[in-house]
């Protein structure tokens, strides 16, 4: 039987892809003057170390978020995208640093 470990897939370009839509998504729904709920209901461990065995082992992070995160240009909607994206990671690594659950939610704010 075959078994999938996102830990050696983790940060690849379909992974990237599929953050990116997510994250459009979202900001579509958020244009309504309404609430909503996101539910994932295939997250894995929310945060994969790039720097693990596994993930060398593959190195597909490579052609994923290495390139993103190399990305210079003036696109608006990458570059939106990309320092929503590195806030939610600073979240993330600042609430395992705490060790402290936390609820978040999106909400339009304007």
């Amino acid at each position: 039987m075959f078994s999938y470990r996102h830990s050696f897939h983790a940060g690849n370009h379909a992974d990237v892809l599929k953050h990116l839509c997510q994250m459009l998504l979202i900001d579509k729904l958020k244009i309504k003057n309404k609430g909503f709920v996101y539910i994932d209901t295939h997250s894995g461990a929310g945060l994969y170390d790039l720097e693990s065995d596994n993930a060398k082992k593959t190195n597909e992070f490579r052609q994923g978020i290495e390139l993103l995160m190399k990305y210079q240009g003036n696109n608006p909607i990458l570059n939106s995208m990309w320092s929503l994206f590195l806030t939610i990671i600073a979240i993330v690594i600042i609430q395992a640093h705490l060790k402290s659950p936390v609820l978040y939610y999106v909400r339009k704010t304007n």
